[in-house]
């Protein structure tokens, strides 16, 4: 689901241009693509409404969250989902 996510929200494929083998070395050694921490990183998303820009630091959340090694402290599909039901109704 992270890696979706990143590339939803860069709207870039990641490590466009490496190989499979070179990606999957990457991704044992711990190694991400690099994703934008601030709302403020993007010149578009001074354009953003409030609402807009809460998903996307949400999303951003899910991505870093999705990317843990440890499987136990990355979220559910129930925990995303309860915490997306609680962003869209505040």
């Amino acid at each position: 689901l992270a890696i979706t996510v990143w590339e939803i929200l860069r709207r870039k494929t990641p490590w466009e241009g490496l190989k499979s083998d070179s990606i999957k070395a990457k991704v044992i050694r711990g190694d991400r693509p690099p994703i934008k921490l601030n709302i403020d990183d993007d010149e578009n998303d001074t354009k953003l409404s409030r609402e807009a820009q809460k998903m996307k630091l949400f999303l951003i959340a899910i991505v870093n969250n999705g990317w843990s090694h440890n499987p136990k402290i990355r979220d559910s599909f129930n925990q995303i989902h309860s915490k997306l039901n609680s962003l869209m109704n505040s």
